[in-house]
């Protein structure tokens, strides 16, 4: 199964959740601003699962002063 995630294709070999997903990229899902295809989602909805051709956008805070 094909997914975008920031703008570049990955291959994933399984079904899994959006949540599954960030924490085997080992990306804490609370310190990140997810869209899944152009939707914010949080709480509930990283339990969703992923689809063919889905457009994952993951945008990670940063400060500074």
């Amino acid at each position: 199964m094909k997914i975008y995630v920031n703008g570049e294709t990955i291959d994933c070999s399984k079904a899994q959740t959006v949540r599954g997903f960030l924490l085997e990229l080992e990306i804490t899902p609370g310190s990140t601003l997810l869209l899944l295809n152009s939707e914010s989602i949080c709480g509930d909805a990283l339990d969703m699962e992923l689809k063919e051709g889905d457009c994952l956008e993951i945008l990670r805070f940063a400060g500074g002063g």
